[in-house]
């Protein structure tokens, strides 16, 4: 899904939404049980760039769980992504990058520090790092996701493709231009040529 919402993100919100529809008819439409389809919803809409409707979800998760949910809370960990999320959309990289580390370091907490959310929200972090000039901290989040990405989804996954995307752009805004087509031309082996070729930012994921 994360590998959909990079190359399609607005199939992944349709995707998304018909998950909810089906929530919705298995739970009460008050049900904290709704908060993580509703995250995951919010963060479809701003891969897809439609951050007004991922405000709209995150305030409509805040009725059903609060404002400041507790960390075993249902959908705690994709709150907590989604305000980041919006923070980094809004140009507030502090609050941003707060709430990613928290995110990563919960993560590692109940499932490792190898884990698949982990290796996500470490490259958020890394696009945000990207996003604000602060380049070798986003070369190294960047190789930290890739390095989960592949124990997980293989050498040539898509997100694997989108890691060295990023930190080949990373390594040529700080000069290391050997690096960067290094990374780079792997990357064109895992996305294809016209992807790669055009070098779009990293989104989110």
């Amino acid at each position: 899904l994360r590998a959909l919402a990079q190359d399609s993100p607005a199939v992944a919100v349709i995707f998304e939404a018909r998950m909810l529809g089906t929530l919705y008819q298995a739970f009460r439409p008050e049900s904290p049980a709704l908060a993580t389809s509703l995250a995951q919803l919010g963060r479809s809409y701003m891969i897809a760039g439609r951050t007004e409707a991922a405000e709209r979800v995150l305030a409509r998760i805040g009725s059903l769980i609060g404002n400041d949910p507790a960390e075993h809370t249902p959908g705690f960990l994709g709150v907590l992504q989604l305000r980041a999320l919006l923070n980094a959309e809004r140009g507030n990289i502090k609050d941003a990058e707060a709430g990613f580390v928290r995110a990563i370091a919960i993560a590692a907490k109940y499932g490792g520090v190898q884990g698949d959310a982990v290796g996500a929200y470490s490259f958020n972090l890394a696009a945000l790092y990207l996003k604000a000039g602060r380049f070798r901290e986003a070369i190294d989040n960047f190789l930290k996701a890739l390095e989960i990405f592949k124990r997980e989804s293989g050498n040539n996954a898509s997100v694997v493709g989108y890691a060295l995307l990023g930190a080949a752009q990373a390594y040529k805004e700080i000069g290391d231009q050997a690096a960067s087509k290094a990374l780079f031309a792997t990357a064109s082996e895992i996305l294809g040529p016209t992807i790669a070729a055009q070098r779009p930012k990293p989104n989110w994921l």
